[in-house]
């Protein structure tokens, strides 16, 4: 029994409690099980404990296990607990199989590439640490496709590599996780271990080390040949005609045009009905494989087809062995005959801590070796063996055995099977009726009026006069009309005549077998109930003896002229050498003979020296070709060294003239950094105008948007005006506030546009006056263009010489390689030749006769062996200097070609470095002179968002939805938040959070799937605000995209954490705290009729605003010359793109606002056509849409014309691109300043078609976005469609009410006219009640002049007499729910479609859903119902059940 200590962790790796049996208040386990696999070296571990334990509480989904045995690690995660009655099942996953929660895509290696570099290229590395890798030296280059999970893909590189993986867990002395560690190994085979140890010399005996083998062999999958298909329909026919022979010559495998065959697995296990001559009776298997290297394709098929063109043989050993997963031992089960012995692997093992009793080892990989007696007197022994062997017989029958009418039959039917194998054709069957016998067919019928209450069928299978099987069956009559049932027969084996010494149901080496049958699935241990008899023969014969024996023939095909004896087998040139053997038997004595056996061992000795000589020959003609292709080789070698010191030469060349090049760029660099200067003095400038401005800024206020404007400035231009906005940014605040909460837009201060426009083109002049000296550099470029041109030759001619170095140097390599070939091929020969003579020597020692001539014929081929080992000696010897100067060539030439690429690189750089200058002296010049209108326009920017043109972003856009309601809560689960929109997979989002955490308390954690992924820390103990950034999971397990959660760390601490304020935004950078443009809406309503006041206030803001400004737009100018193309961003010019109204041929999902466009032909459509005025020739946009296809999508394309079809820009998006999943694409385009049209712009997209013809071809397009400028920003809808938006949300709302109010009205008009239909009816049956009718009339005709009065305030608030303030005080529609109750008091109810909940300020007390009723808190006055029962209060705090 072992011990051992088991941490319970929280998911962040500190200690809750532990499982520990030695300490009795402990939590303690029972029924423990660790499963280790030797795959990746995984495991799992299972157990029990009592729930009743104070520390069970932490056994939760989630945390971590770790414990540490025999010195290796072990660290689980909790994936399942099941608790039930007093106990609780505990399931949890070893670190590996975490890395099946991630997918990875589909992937093409680049170039060949090693094990680490494809992890590296994967990412994989920061899950964990490479340690061991026995497969460093390989590089493959391969292609996934398809996405898979991490560990999927990580085995699936470890294939391709032919390696396997262990990975090892590191832990700390606190149990926590201190590393992860990844080993590959060599794939384990005949001569390589790869994990764990080989322990083949340790024999695991049966029955002592295990506990019983089964072998089991099968050819259900069996085929004798492959026809193997490659990438893009890649076969095997450039090899045809590729042979590999066994260890005799033979054929084993051959290439016949694109088909694998296995000639001997063919003439094994014929395909007996495919007799045609097309195939020659193989079994061939259709199989591809994805490579475009037919050595490869052929190397895969070959392991294929030499896996299964043989019979598939299992083991099942039952056994346990404390060693190490992958660990190799030895087997031995001496039941067998022969002894069976098999290597096999440990690739599985099931450990109990606590009874050893259910500890499992499971062994694959298992080698069946084979014994070493000889093959020849096994066959023999065999043969003797199967005359003796008796077989399982067994009765079938196909109406059970138990007949209830006279009219019942049934047929009975004898089987003979060995190891399973229906073998019955082979022997008479003899049938007899209560021991008389009645048939000799197989099959016989039974009919019920052939006996009257029972009689007992049973056969005999005879081999001549030798009993080889039988059994038995008992036939009944039942008088209660049952059915018959199936009738089952039973073997037992034993060591007596009577079945009662060493009785076995299994175990078949015993000297008697006994047979019974009945209705019973199982047979009885009851050896009385058996019918016995003796399993060698009838009488029990067995075997004591065998005596080989000899004959001389004068044939080779018969027994002629000799005598059999026993003794020495003296040679004979002219007689043929013959064997038996002689068996001897007692209980009773008896003598057999063996069929006798031709043996050629002296007909081979003249054989073997006529191929001796041959083989000599050969090596000879060997040897000469090998020194041939040496000779060659080390000419050709000497040429390539000559081409490659050549191509050195020119590179130097190069280089020298590249360098010249770079300084003439230099100098004129050097001009640059002067002006650059200037810069600097304009800066100083500006400050002293920002202090000015300052001194005036008393009540500045500035506007900020509604609608965030993401600001793209150059590096230069940023830190021209950052300090502008320091100051200004310190009095802006006020005014930002009450325009974000009232309805403003930066449209409403185009009015100081005009006043700037002047300001700003008195500067121009000053500008262009500056760019002169930017002018002179373009002289200073030409002599630097002329060095570059020549530098760029000399270097394309030196990858040329160089180029052709390798070639040369290749083919002496290819020349050497054939010439060792050759060489090695020859000394084959000759050792084969040698073998052949140590084969007839040690013949000859056997043998006596003609010694003196053998051995003069002997001593010849000993000469010419010799003689033949000096010219393969000389022949290997110049083969071996061949390569190695082909090697030394290759090397120089590739040093060679390095250097020419330098040179080549050298030069193409001090080119760019010219064109990058050349362009930035024109761009500045163009900039200056045509751009002062874009300049103005920027300016006029600038003064609109107060200056702030330091990389201004005013937030993304909140995902969540009422982020600014405060969450406090003393539960783990501090909020659940819901979003505005679906998370996507893949992407990266940021989320900050405003809050405090309660005492105790650690942490806000960031939670998915509704607290079942957990993705970090947003916020730590200390600190009232925390970020993060985080990739969503790609994870099947991943449904819940619509909500997150934050959870207060520690779980089982109970203290108040409160969260103020939260954001969550796409991208992985924080902005400021904005409101969902969904929580808006409301302030929309509630603030319309607030805009006319505001504007009055933007009003003397902006002009105030436009007065200090002013001061600094005289020494700003002097800076824009540095502005390059600013372009400023953020509205959507595109309507429509959040409903999908107006877009042509096209269907639209709101939900997700993605455009579907379905093709099946290979023709192009287009999504829609947009139109929209107000697109301003001069001016830059940027187009920007996510796309992605169901992958049958050939090509898309984004245009964009104007009304008279001139296209200015296309993007063409090819298969490639277009993947499973949204990409963002971007169109950037600039109008031309004289172009017309443009007042209608048109946006397309185009479906080009399927890439098969009836396929159909799905591309979508979602978050289209057309705005101002060259930066793409997140997409937002356009400001108009946000207005209808909105308009129509209040018009619905006002609908809906309408309708509610009409209904009314009708069922209260209904009721009266029931009401006066019911009083008239009254009054004709009973006129006596007239009088008191009349009074009753009278009150209901008041009642009905009030019920008038509110049907008019009704109809008056349909008609609109009450005002829509009023109607929205009491009645409010979100989008979601209906809101009723006055919205300044506290209580409200909301109605949704799946719960009408009831709400205190902003806490839901109670909400009935799913047939439920949920109240947080709740005091019942006097008592509480419960189907048939109540609770009552009695006082005294005393309740009474009724």
């Amino acid at each position: 029994m072992e011990q051992i200590r088991i941490a319970v962790l929280t998911p962040y790796d500190k200690v809750l409690a532990f499982l520990d049996n030695t300490v009795p208040s402990a939590m303690h386990y029972f029924d423990e099980t660790l499963h280790t696999y030797l795959k990746g070296s995984s495991y799992t571990f299972e157990f029990t404990t009592l729930t009743a334990h104070d520390d069970a509480a932490f056994l939760v989904e989630g945390n971590k296990l770790s414990f540490t045995r025999k010195n290796k690690g072990y660290y689980l995660t909790i994936m399942n607990v099941e608790k039930g009655g007093d106990t609780t099942t505990v399931t949890a996953y070893g670190l590996c199989l975490e890395l099946t929660n991630e997918y990875v895509d589909a992937y093409k290696a680049p170039r060949t590439m090693s094990f680490a570099e494809y992890v590296n290229a994967y990412g994989f590395e920061k899950s964990f640490v490479i340690g061991k890798n026995e497969v460093s030296d390989k590089r493959i280059t391969h292609e996934w496709t398809g996405s898979d999970t991490v560990l999927s893909r990580l085995y699936s590189i470890a294939n391709v590599f032919d390696a396997e993986l262990e990975f090892v867990t590191q832990l700390n002395d606190d149990y926590s996780l201190k590393n992860f560690v990844l080993n590959i190994y060599r794939a384990h085979s005949d001569s390589i271990q790869g994990m764990g140890s080989d322990k083949r010399s340790t024999i695991l005996r049966y029955p002592n080390d295990v506990y019983g083998i089964i072998k089991t062999s099968d050819i259900t999958e069996l085929y004798t040949a492959i026809r193997p298909t490659g990438t893009n329909g890649l076969q095997l026919n450039s090899i045809s005609g590729r042979v590999v022979n066994d260890s005799n010559g033979n054929v084993l495998y051959k290439v016949n045009g694109n088909n694998i065959l296995a000639p001997q697995a063919r003439d094994r296990f014929p395909s007996t009905l495919l007799t045609n001559n097309s195939n020659d009776m193989y079994a061939v298997q259709i199989w591809s494989y994805e490579t475009e290297n037919v050595e490869t394709l052929y190397g895969q098929a070959l392991a294929q087809l030499k896996k299964n063109c043989v019979p598939k043989v299992t083991y099942d050993v039952d056994a346990y062995i404390d060693a190490d997963i992958g660990d190799t031992f030895t087997i031995e089960d001496a039941e067998y005959n022969p002894t069976l012995y098999l290597e096999a692997r440990i690739t599985e093992q099931e450990i109990c801590f606590t009874d050893s009793e259910k500890c499992k080892t499971i062994f694959d990989n298992f080698e069946e070796k084979q014994s070493q007696i000889s093959s020849a007197l096994i066959s023999e022994m065999n043969k003797m063996i199967e005359l003796k062997k008796v077989y399982e017989g067994s009765i079938v029958s196909s109406n059970g055995v138990l007949f209830k009418t006279d009219s019942d039959s049934t047929q009975l039917t004898a089987i003979v099977k060995n190891d399973g194998v229906d073998i019955t054709s082979k022997y008479s069957i003899i049938w007899y009726k209560d021991d008389e016998q009645i048939s000799t067919s197989q099959t016989i019928t039974v009919n019920a009026s052939d006996f009257t209450e029972k009689a007992v069928y049973r056969f005999k299978a005879m081999s001549g006069e030798i009993l080889k099987a039988s059994a038995e069956v008992t036939v009944m009559r039942l008088q209660d009309g049952q059915n018959g049932t199936s009738a089952y027969v039973h073997i037992a084996y034993a060591n007596s005549s009577d079945g009662r010494v060493d009785f076995s149901l299994a175990d078949s080496n015993r000297k008697f077998i006994g047979q019974y049958s009945d209705s019973k699935q199982y047979g009885s241990e009851d050896p009385t109930k058996y019918r016995w008899s003796a399993i060698k023969g009838e009488d029990g014969q067995s075997f004591v003896s065998a005596e080989e024996q000899f004959y001389y023939s004068t044939s080779q095909t018969e027994l002629v002229g000799g005598e059999w004896f026993v003794g020495n087998v003296v040679y004979q040139s002219d007689k043929f050498l013959w064997k038996r053997w002689k068996c001897t038997y007692a209980n009773p004595s008896e003598i057999k003979y063996t069929k006798a056996i031709f043996d050629n061992t002296w007909n081979e000795i003249d054989a073997k020296i006529g191929e001796i000589h041959t083989q000599v020959s050969v090596a000879n003609t060997q040897s000469k070709e090998a020194v041939d292709k040496a000779a060659q080789a080390q000419t050709t070698a000497s040429k390539a060294n000559q081409l490659a010191n050549t191509a050195n030469t020119q590179s130097s060349e190069a280089k020298q003239l590249a360098q010249e090049a770079n300084t003439s760029t230099g100098n004129a660099q050097k001009q640059i950094d002067a002006i650059k200067g200037d810069i600097n003095d304009s800066k100083q400038q500006i400050q002293d105008a920002v202090d000015k401005a300052n001194a005036n800024a008393g009540e500045i206020a500035t506007v900020k948007e509604t609608y965030a404007t993401k600001v793209d400035l150059t590096t230069e231009s940023k830190s021209i005006h950052a300090d502008v906005t320091t100051e200004i940014e310190e009095k802006v605040g006020e005014l930002s506030t009450t325009v974000s909460q009232n309805y403003a837009s930066k449209s409403d201060l185009t009015s100081i546009e005009g006043s700037l426009n002047t300001k700003i083109q008195q500067n121009t002049d000053s500008i262009i006056t500056q760019a002169s000296s930017i002018e002179k550099l373009q002289s200073d470029t030409t002599q630097a263009q002329l060095d570059i041109t020549e530098a760029t030759k000399k270097a394309t001619q030196a990858q040329s010489t160089a180029s052709q170095a390798i070639t040369n140097a290749q083919s002496a390599q290819s020349l050497a390689d054939e010439a060792k070939q050759k060489a090695d091929s020859a000394q084959l020969n000759l050792d084969n030749a040698n073998k052949e003579l140590a084969d007839a020597k040690a013949n000859l020692e056997s043998v006596t006769g003609r010694v003196d001539a053998t051995e003069s014929e002997i001593t010849k081929a000993q000469t010419r062996l010799t003689n033949a080992e000096t010219a393969v000696q000389k022949a290997q010897s110049d083969a071996t200097t061949a390569q190695d100067n082909a090697t030394t060539a290759i090397n120089n030439a590739k040093t060679a070609q390095e250097v020419a690429d330098d040179a080549k690189a050298k030069a193409e750089q001090a080119q760019k470095d010219l064109a990058e200058l050349t362009n930035k002296v024109t761009s500045n010049t163009t900039a200056i002179e045509q751009n002062a209108k874009a300049i103005t326009l920027q300016a006029t920017k600038i003064t609109e968002t107060g200056n702030k043109i330091d990389n201004l972003q005013i937030g993304g856009k909140n995902l969540i939805l009422e982020s600014d309601t405060e969450r406090t809560n003393s539960y783990y689960l501090t909020g659940r938040y819901y979003l505005s929109e679906n998370l996507r997979k893949g992407e990266k989002y940021t989320i900050q959070l405003w809050g405090n955490l309660g005492e105790k308390k650690e942490s806000f954690g960031l939670w998915l799937q509704q607290g079942v992924i957990g993705l970090g820390i947003v916020l730590k103990k200390g600190n009232n605000y925390g970020t993060l950034t985080f990739t969503c999971p790609n994870v099947a397990s991943l449904t819940v995209l619509n909500s997150i959660d934050i959870y207060a760390l520690e779980p089982s601490v109970t203290a108040s954490s409160t969260i103020t304020k939260i954001k969550l935004e796409l991208g992985n950078k924080a902005t400021d705290w904005t409101p969902a443009p969904e929580d808006l809406e409301n302030d929309l309503h509630n603030n319309y009729y607030s805009k006319t006041q505001t504007d009055a206030q933007i009003k003397v803001s902006a002009d105030k605003i436009s007065q200090s400004v002013s001061e600094v737009n005289k020494v700003a100018t002097s800076a824009n010359s540095k502005i390059d193309n600013l372009q400023i961003g953020g509205r959507n010019l595109a309507k429509w793109t959040s409903d999908g109204a107006n877009w042509q041929k096209t269907s639209f999902d709101k939900d997700t606002r993605t455009f579907t466009l379905e093709n099946t032909k290979a023709t192009e459509e287009f999504i829609g056509l947009f139109n929209k005025t107000g697109l301003s020739p001069g001016n830059t946009y940027v187009l920007s849409a996510y796309i992605w296809s169901n992958g049958n999508v050939s090509s898309c394309d984004m245009v964009v014309y104007n009304s008279q079809i001139s296209v200015v820009k296309t993007i063409y998006i090819n298969k490639t691109q277009l993947t499973n999943s949204p990409q963002r694409f971007e169109l950037l385009f600039t109008i031309p300043s004289s172009s017309t049209g443009w007042d209608a712009a048109t946006i397309r997209f185009d479906n080009n078609g399927t890439i098969s013809e009836g396929t159909t071809a799905i591309l979508y397009v979602k978050d289209i976005k057309l705005e101002l400028g060259n930066k793409a920003t997140d997409w937002t809808p356009a400001p108009e469609d946000q207005e209808q938006y909105v308009d129509n949300k209040i018009a619905a709302s006002e609908k809906t009410t309408e309708e509610s109010y009409t209904t009314l009205i009708n069922q209260t008009a209904k009721e009266i006219n029931q009401l006066v239909q019911s009083v008239k009816t009254t009054a004709d049956s009973n006129s006596t009640s007239i009088a008191t009718i009349s009074t009753n009339l009278q009150i209901t005709s008041d009642g009905l002049s009030a019920t008038k009065t509110a049907i008019k305030t009704l109809n008056d608030a349909v008609n609109g007499t009450i005002s829509k303030e009023e109607m929205r005080k009491y009645i409010r529609w979100n989008g979601d729910d209906l809101e009723l109750g006055n919205s300044v008091q506290p209580f409200k109810c909301k109605l949704s479609n799946t719960e009408l909940a009831f709400y205190q300020n902003s806490d839901k007390v109670a909400w009935i859903s799913n047939k439920e009723l949920n109240v947080l808190r709740a005091i019942i006055a006097e008592s509480i119902g419960c189907g048939a029962f109540r609770f009552v209060d009695e006082g005294d705090l005393g309740f009474s059940l009724i």
